[in-house]
């Protein structure tokens, strides 16, 4: 209820492929306000053979955000780079350790939540 509570201050309204991919169950790992051109990066822990679902959703509907997973080694391990207000994959990673989720705003100015569940 408090991660539902939070999409509705930003008044978003998730597509239908970003509840299809990110549960509900997911929790908020961060939350940012972005612009065009802008790259907001933030650290997790994940561990080798967990599958995770990670989201990010916009506040603005007109706003293009941009996921990426990368490594340690700032390899990019999955992305979702379509053209829509919200970005999510699916990510198993080989490895235990340290990643990077990497929020784009391909356009537009938005605030956003990043969803991160197991």
């Amino acid at each position: 209820m408090k991660n539902l509570a939070k999409l509705i201050v930003l008044g978003a309204v998730c597509s239908m492929l970003f509840v299809a991919i990110v549960p509900a169950h997911a929790t908020v790992l961060e939350t940012g306000s972005i612009a065009a051109g802008e790259v907001d990066i933030y650290k997790v822990d994940l561990r080798a053979g967990v599958t995770y679902s990670i989201g990010a959703i916009a506040g603005n509907r007109g706003a293009d955000l941009d996921l990426l997973v990368l490594d340690a080694d700032a390899n990019v391990r999955t992305a979702d780079t379509g053209s829509s207000p919200d970005a999510a994959v699916r990510f198993t990673p080989s490895y235990s350790g340290t990643y990077y989720l990497s929020v784009v705003a391909s356009s537009g100015s938005t605030e956003y939540l990043v969803m991160v569940a197991p």
